[in-house]
């Protein structure tokens, strides 16, 4: 785990469930780019299905919120071969960590952080 990780991580379970919510698949990942190498993996769709949602977290403060879909999903973003920066657009990435948390805990990501004040 990053001292300050980028995406969003969730424990197992809440992370089937999510999954399960908006038909998320496996077969997704084997269209990404064999030569594309990806940093933090995201969850991955189809760009034909995309992603339409968005992500509420309630603190234990009664303090909610909502991660609209234009700042959770975007194009799959990675680093070719050549160390440069490169997009593939045929698969949108949602901006949760693609395994569960190895703690079993909800841990934000910088985007969150880094946006959210009172």
């Amino acid at each position: 785990m990053q001292r300050y990780d980028d995406l969003f991580r969730v424990p197992q379970t809440l992370l089937q469930s999510f999954q399960e919510a908006t038909g998320w698949s496996a077969d997704t990942a084997a269209d990404v780019d064999s030569d594309l190498y990806i940093v933090e993996p995201g969850l991955y769709y189809p760009q034909i299905k995309g992603f339409n949602g968005s992500l509420i977290f309630t603190l234990n403060n009664g303090f909610v919120v909502e991660i609209p879909n234009e700042e959770l999903a975007n194009p799959l973003r990675g680093i070719d071969p050549n160390g440069a920066r490169r997009l593939q657009p045929n698969i949108t990435e949602v901006n949760i960590f693609s395994q569960g948390d190895p703690l079993n805990t909800a841990v934000l990501g910088k985007v969150f952080l880094s946006q959210v004040s009172y």
